[in-house]
């Protein structure tokens, strides 16, 4: 057994305080056998992947998800992007016979950047958060490929709506998901979370997925104005939305539309426009190429990832802070009559999925590179917690499950 120090709480990313209250709703007194055995696991677990690294001092550790020394002040439990963390690997593992989250055996030692970003999904998602970076968003700066980009952004929503099925088999809510269970329990889970695949008979999209209800009856006595400045926001940005229901109203959204310092009607224009913007296709000859560009550098989302409506989808859209510790603003006019109307140069505003701005934390904005550098050296497919079978959703180097089926979109090497 490795020695373990009590320093080792410290950089452990915050395994050793979570574990304490796991025991705790596991219905573990402190001073109980349990309780002590799991927290004691904990440390000596910490201890020996340090041990292993080969690591002995309070600046350097090895991120196991990207198999890379980063060096910083372990004792500070500063939140910056590449401060230690303690993951959850998986999420919950047997102890005894109770479900835990940061037992023994279920611990990852990793950046913050890379906690943050995998939130409390299944470990595939960092995989495929990876190929997306390097396959589908570093080809498109390079070639401009449209038709590419709209190729890997429709696989990552099929795949996306898999990963989000099987993460919903299990509690969501933390102290749920700790509760007795039994071996066969856990080994069923165990197989979904590491090949990606659905149990047989379950639907691997949507289906019986609903949104949050919301009032939308201020949209009539609304839809003459509305309807005016989105088609002037169409016809600037050069896009087709599809309608509802063959009416003259584009699509709702259903959660958020109560958010921020503007009326629902305001928030659905900033919806159609942040949308518009990420799809539209700035042409060489176009006299607004300027303002378009700035457009898209400023509301085209941080990891350029496709939204949906599904409550916890990881791609779920929502409202964020542009930058974290800021006023949430706008600057869209309340009751705008006219596209020209709209000032961004007070927005503090975006609309972007979850998962864009959970990996964004409270980050300062000058860290945004480095974020995105970690995600694209993640090799969790390497590490050996996944040795027995992989990670499920890439098939060789070539090949992503799309749906039900496989098609052949290349990676890079």
């Amino acid at each position: 057994m490795v020695a373990c120090k009590r320093e080792d709480d410290k950089r452990s990313g915050g395994s050793v305080p979570e574990i304490r209250k796991e025991c705790e709703m596991a219905g573990w007194k402190a001073g109980s056998a349990e309780y002590e055995n799991a927290i004691n696991a904990v440390r000596v677990d910490i201890a020996r992947i340090f041990a292993e690294a080969g690591h002995d001092d309070q600046i350097t550790y090895t991120n196991q998800y990207t198999l890379q020394n980063k060096q910083v002040d372990l004792l500070t439990g500063e939140k910056i992007p590449l401060a230690c963390s303690g993951d959850a690997i998986w999420l919950f593992l047997r102890f005894v016979d109770r479900s835990l989250i940061h037992p023994s055996g279920n611990i990852a030692v990793t950046s913050m950047v890379l906690d943050f970003a995998k939130h409390i999904h299944i470990s595939c998602l960092l995989k495929m958060l990876n190929w997306y970076l390097l396959n589908v968003i570093d080809l498109f700066e390079e070639n401009g490929d449209r038709v590419a980009l709209a190729d890997g952004q429709k696989a990552m929503l099929h795949i996306f709506a898999r990963l989000w099925k099987i993460r919903i088999t299990s509690e969501w809510k933390r102290s749920k998901r700790i509760r007795k269970m039994d071996e066969e329990e856990m080994s069923t889970s165990m197989e979904e979370w590491l090949t990606a695949r659905l149990r047989p008979g379950e639907p691997g999209s949507y289906a019986g997925c609903t949104t949050v209800p919301t009032d939308v009856s201020w949209l009539p006595k609304n839809l003459d104005r509305i309807r005016r400045v989105v088609n002037e926001i169409l016809a600037f940005l050069k896009v087709e939305l599809p309608r509802f229901d063959d009416d003259d109203c584009w699509f709702f959204f259903a959660s958020q539309l109560e958010a921020g310092e503007l009326g629902p009607d305001t928030m659905y224009i900033f919806c159609i426009f942040t949308f518009c913007v990420i799809e539209c296709e700035i042409q060489v000859d176009d006299h607004n190429a300027e303002l378009k560009e700035h457009y898209k550098k400023k509301y085209g989302g941080f990891l350029g990832l496709p939204m949906t409506l599904a409550y916890h989808d990881p791609l779920r859209f929502e409202f964020a802070h542009r930058e974290h510790g800021e006023p949430t603003w706008s600057r869209f006019p309340e009751e705008c009559t006219s596209f020209p109307e709209i000032d961004d140069r007070g927005n503090s505003m975006l609309m972007e999925t979850c998962t864009s701005n959970y990996t964004k934390h409270s980050f300062s904005v000058e860290t945004c590179d480095a974020v995105k550098k970690e995600i694209r050296e993640c090799r969790m497919e390497e590490a050996s917690y996944f040795s027995r079978d992989g990670l499920g959703l890439l098939v060789g180097p070539d090949f992503v499950c799309d749906g039900d089926t496989d098609r052949p979109i290349r990676a890079r090497q």
